[in-house]
C-alpha cells in the first residue's frame, strides 16, 4: 500500500510495539525516526522536523498503549508524543499503530492535552485493520483492510 506522501516519520519500536517492518505500507525513502527519549525536548524536535520537511505532505506513525475508534490515544504517560504532535503541521496525517488488545470501540479517557489520530492501524498478529477516525475532521485517506500474504 502506498500513502500519498513525500516523507514519513516513524517510531523507534519498543519490544511491546508493532514492528514498523511488518506494516503493509509503502514507506517513502525520506524518513525521520523518532525515538522516545525524555531527554530530548519534543518541541525542539518538532521544530527541527518542520525545518527538514517544510510544507511537504507527510504522515506520522505513532505507537501507543491504547487507541480507540474515535482517534483517542494514550501513550506511556509522559506526553512526549502529544507535545511533539502539537507543534507539527496539521496537514501531516497522524496514524496510530497498535496491537488488537490495545484497540477499543469505546472512548478511552483522555486529558485535554492528548492529541488525536486520523487513522489507527491495528494488528492481530496476522492481518492489519485500518480505521479512519475522523477525529480531526475530514476524510484524508481511503484505505481499508489488508491481510499479510
Amino acid at each position: 500500500m502506498k500513502l500519498p506522501s513525500d516523507f514519513c516519520i516513524i517510531y523507534s519500536e519498543m519490544s511491546d510495539e508493532v514492528p514498523i517492518a511488518s506494516l503493509p505500507l509503502f514507506l517513502p525513502k525520506r524518513q525521520v525516526q523518532v525515538g522516545l527519549d525524555y531527554n530530548i525536548d519534543p518541541f525542539i524536535y518538532a521544530k527541527e522536523t518542520i525545518e527538514i520537511f517544510g510544507t511537504k505532505q507527510g504522515f506520522i506513525l505513532i505507537p501507543g498503549r491504547r487507541f480507540d475508534t474515535y482517534g483517542g490515544r494514550k501513550g506511556r504517560g509522559k506526553g512526549w508524543y502529544d507535545k511533539f504532535l502539537l507543534k507539527l503541521p496539521k496537514h501531516w496525517v497522524r496514524i496510530g499503530v497498535c496491537k488488537k488488545n490495545d484497540f477499543f470501540d469505546t472512548k478511552i479517557a483522555l486529558n485535554q492535552w492528548d492529541e488525536l489520530m486520523d487513522w489507527v492501524i491495528v494488528s492481530d498478529g496476522v492481518s492489519f485493520f485500518f480505521y479512519e477516525t475522523f477525529a480531526r475532521q475530514g476524510k484524508l485517506l481511503d484505505i481499508g483492510h489488508v491481510s499479510d500474504p
